[in-house]
């Protein structure tokens, strides 16, 4: 199969060229280049704590507005009705 035959593929390789033009991975090896893979192991641990932080309260948010609702609605909503 040619690589200009699957979108997703040529998705892909654009992508790919992009990244290796911008010294994110290296062509010889298509891995993380060591400069982009420090930075984001720098960064990370921090980006992580704000996403759980950020995801907890709007998920607590999310979960106390809504109503309890009866069983069976749940079941129903999961596996269709009389499920």
């Amino acid at each position: 199969m040619r690589a200009d035959s699957c979108c997703l593929l040529s998705l892909l390789a654009r992508k790919t060229q992009g990244f290796i033009r911008a010294g994110i991975v290296e062509r010889s090896s298509l891995r993380f280049a060591i400069p982009h893979r420090t930075a984001v192991e720098e960064v990370a641990p921090r980006r992580a704590r704000e996403l759980d932080a950020w995801f907890g309260t709007s998920l607590e948010a999310i979960y106390r507005g809504e109503p309890l609702r009866p069983l069976r609605d749940v079941v129903d909503a999961v596996t269709g009705p009389g499920g």
